[in-house]
């Protein structure tokens, strides 16, 4: 399809981090692609083999330089590398280091795929106003967002630097891609050790990767490029509205009793969000429909609430598009590949969700469906909930009752951190044969999939 070009408006669209946004596009784009190439895949990573496959339809992006997110291109994903493209680009000007070509910000995700990361596509189109104004794409969103780039709208033949952002190792399928090329690492998980060249690579256990980028304009961080007095002006209201969501959906609105949020994300979050009180646009739009003052805390628990429900609202999606919109892949310690998909449902309506007709045939056919097209050892799901209190479940299928038993064992080991599993009966019909598949649910509800992984990497 024809991506359409009017670009939408919103009360933020026309601070400079939307501009920057609209102008990297630009500047590092050709024209779409007419006709499939023979090796295009719309629903793979990028590899060295099929770099240059692209959808249909859409512009393809030819950068030197890009800013690249996980590859579940979350909100903490995409705001991080939007956010620190536009810190490099500023710096470059700012230290007359700048080039025609801007780094590019690169959501880690099939353009196909963008719109079930319905928490992104909220703040792109309801905040930063980079939603097209009229028709849809071919995946029947309301808006096309032509000004961002999908990681198979890139050239990835051209590009000389790589920065990493929200993740610290490579999905499999692209450490080729970046090798030799990666100049900085930010992430808040623990380090798997890759590219240890590369000039800057902070990784820290805390709450949000945004909160390292908003450490940078805030001139807070040992790896400032400019005087925090001059990037501090950069932190436009656009930018920290985007900054701010990331940081408190990854935290839980700064919720202690999750135990995400450290001294250093509230420190960012208070700044940003007194920042945004002197925003007469920001505050409208953020508490226009509310009757409180406004706020610190009303500001925050605002923008939570609205980007949450985003986050939430997936009554429009299969079982199969559950799986893939927030999925990450790693490989074990004894070569195993691993696949975990979280999903914001309770534990309860997944397992209905597996048993209803949309999860097209047998309880568990999606699992197995899903797995083998992408070919998993073991597929983990894992299931969250805020409400009426917080709540996490997993479900578990492999191909192999040997690999499913040691999995199982792994996660219910007297281990610190213990993850407090509990076993769940499934649903009738779960029980024929080759539906290898286990349900439980997660006492400890601080451990998310950043502690899982490392768990099963080590003991697979």
């Amino acid at each position: 399809m024809a991506a359409p070009s009017t670009v939408g408006r919103t009360p933020l669209s026309g601070f400079p981090f939307c501009a920057f946004l609209r102008q990297t596009a630009t500047a590092n784009t050709r024209p779409p692609v007419a006709v499939a190439p023979a090796a295009a895949s719309a629903t793979v990573l990028p590899t060295a083999a099929n770099a240059t496959a692209h959808p249909v339809g859409w512009p393809v992006f030819q950068p030197a330089t890009v800013v690249v997110g996980n590859e579940s291109a979350d909100l903490d994903s995409a705001v991080s590398a939007m956010s620190y493209a536009y810190y490099l680009h500023q710096s470059a000007l700012h230290l007359g280091t700048a080039d025609d070509r801007p780094a590019l910000p690169v959501l880690n995700v099939c353009r196909q795929d963008l719109a079930l990361r319905t928490e992104v596509t909220w703040l792109l189109g309801s905040f930063l106003g980079l939603a097209a104004a009229e028709g849809a794409d071919s995946a029947g969103t309301k808006a096309s967002f032509e000004t961002l780039a999908c990681q198979d709208q890139v050239d990835w033949t051209t590009i000389a630097a790589v920065h990493l952002v929200d993740h610290n190792q490579p999905a499999a399928q692209q450490a080729d891609l970046f090798q030799g090329k990666v100049r900085s690492v930010l992430d808040h998980r623990a380090d798997g050790g890759a590219f240890p060249t590369a000039a800057v690579r902070e990784i820290l256990t805390i709450g949000s990767c945004a909160t390292l980028v908003a450490e940078r304009f805030l001139g807070r961080s040992p790896h400032t490029l400019v005087p925090g007095e001059i990037s501090r002006a950069w932190l436009d209201p656009a930018l920290c509205v985007s900054l701010l969501s990331a940081i408190l959906v990854d935290t839980g609105n700064l919720d202690p009793a999750l135990d995400r949020a450290t001294e250093r994300d509230v420190s960012a979050a208070r700044d940003l969000g007194d920042l945004l009180l002197r925003s007469p646009e920001a505050t409208g739009l953020l508490l226009a429909q509310s009757t409180v003052q406004p706020t610190i805390q009303n500001l925050f628990r605002s923008l939570f609430d609205q980007a949450q429900a985003a986050k939430l609202d997936i009554s429009a999606l299969s079982v199969m598009d559950l799986l893939r919109k927030d999925y990450k892949q790693v490989v074990s310690a004894g070569g195993l590949t691993l696949g975990v998909a979280a999903v914001g449902l309770p534990l309860g309506d997944f397992l209905s969700r597996l048993a209803s007709p949309d999860s097209e045939g047998a309880f568990a056919q999606t699992l197995v469906d899903f797995a083998t097209s992408h070919g998993l050892d073991l597929l983990g799901v894992m299931t969250y909930f805020p409400e009426p209190t917080f709540q996490r479940g997993l479900v578990l299928y492999s191909p192999s009752a040997d690999t499913l038993a040691r999995a199982v064992d792994a996660l219910t080991l007297d281990q610190d951190p213990s993850f407090q599993m509990s076993s769940v009966d499934l649903p009738m019909g779960a029980s024929e044969p080759g539906a290898l598949v286990v349900a439980m649910n997660q006492g400890n509800i601080k451990l998310s999939r950043k502690q899982l992984f490392p768990r099963l990497i080590e003991q697979l």
